[in-house]
């Protein structure tokens, strides 16, 4: 019921940056079906394009996870049709071969799996995509909404997914309380501690995110 929330959540996130933190970019925003498959990868290339090592970039994907029969992933889009996975969703495989072109410090904020279906045959589990992205270089940090079958869940008191909200403080309105270091950045550390501590209290530790970056070595800013 929330991803289209949460889309407009993150990005105004991400387009009101406090504290000593760089701003960001006018964020690109697809929505609904303006969402399409070749939409979203001509999208993130473009927010890719020109930049280099060090330069910040962050990709936030809301909606189902799906898997076809030979176990390839797949994003759902708003024209999906899951008898045609290949000519109407967006496989994972071009996701990840773009990202991984770059050289920017690419974060990816994964809020895929919404069904609590997710594991059992079509519904892909964060963890399915999620891993898929530990192919990438170093320069990649992954953080999930939810761990393994868990569902993603939303509030109707807030009218969004517990994910994104948790984002949203942690980044946003309430940054300085999770910089913990208080250098004016959000550490990928500071980052999914937060969101982790603030999720696990909206469900009462019913959903469980997860970070990947296994080959980033101390500590480093991401907001």
């Amino acid at each position: 019921n929330f991803p289209l929330f949460d889309a407009g959540m993150g990005m105004e996130t991400l387009a009101r940056q406090r504290g000593d933190a760089p701003t960001f970019e006018e964020p690109i925003g697809l929505k609904d079906r303006k969402a399409t498959p070749q939409a979203i990868i001509s999208s993130v290339a473009d927010m890719l394009d020109g930049l280099d090592a060090g330069d910040q970039a962050v990709l936030f994907l809301a909606g189902h996870g799906l898997r076809d029969d030979a176990g390839r992933f797949y994003f759902a889009t708003a024209g999906t049709d899951v008898k045609n996975l290949p000519g109407t969703a967006l496989e994972f495989d071009r996701l990840t071969d773009l990202l991984a072109q770059s050289d920017a410090n690419i974060t990816v904020l994964l809020d895929t799996c919404h069904s609590g279906s997710a594991g059992d045959g079509l519904f892909a589990t964060n963890d399915d995509l999620a891993g898929d992205l530990t192919r990438l270089n170093s320069n990649v940090t992954v953080i999930a909404a939810a761990k393994g079958r868990q569902e993603s869940k939303g509030t109707s008191e807030a009218g969004g997914g517990v994910f994104t909200l948790a984002f949203s403080r942690v980044v946003g309105e309430e940054r300085q309380t999770f910089d913990v270091n208080d250098n004016g950045r959000i550490e990928a550390a500071e980052l999914y501690r937060g969101i982790r501590r603030l999720v696990g209290e909206y469900t009462d530790e019913d959903q469980t995110p997860w970070l990947i970056n296994s080959r980033m070595v101390g500590t480093y800013a991401l907001f």
